[in-house]
């Protein structure tokens, strides 16, 4: 898609017009600020050949050197926290598995990827 900016716009939630048929998109990047990334909220037809889209920053990937090299301070209260309990150590890394799937999708496909848990008895 290309289009081009002509007014002062809102970054986080610009409303740009462009000239290609959004149908097929979801996501865009516009290299004029800042090369922020953003989410296709919604799109009307202005006119023949002419649509608006309403955008939404996408702040994790727009800023996501920055997010994966941030560094953090922890800091330990003496009198502890209502909120934490020091006792509970708990593994926080997912487990993840490949799935080799031999589908070919088309332009109406969709993925829906659920995320379940462990039950009473530990197993999935």
């Amino acid at each position: 898609m290309t289009g081009t900016l002509k007014d002062v716009i809102d970054v986080c939630e610009p409303v740009v017009m462009i000239t290609t048929d959004p149908k097929n998109y979801n996501y865009c990047q516009i290299p004029q600020l800042r090369g922020r990334y953003y989410f296709i909220k919604s799109y009307e037809v202005y006119r023949k050949g002419v649509f608006i889209l309403h955008l939404k920053v996408d702040v994790l990937m727009t800023y996501q050197y920055y997010v994966e090299n941030i560094s953090g301070v922890l800091k330990r209260s003496s009198g502890g926290s209502p909120y934490a309990s020091r006792t509970l150590v708990r593994d926080v890394r997912e487990d993840s598995r490949r799935i080799d799937w031999n589908y070919t999708f088309s332009d109406e496909s969709y993925i829906l990827i659920a995320k379940g848990g462990l039950n009473n008895n530990g197993n999935v």
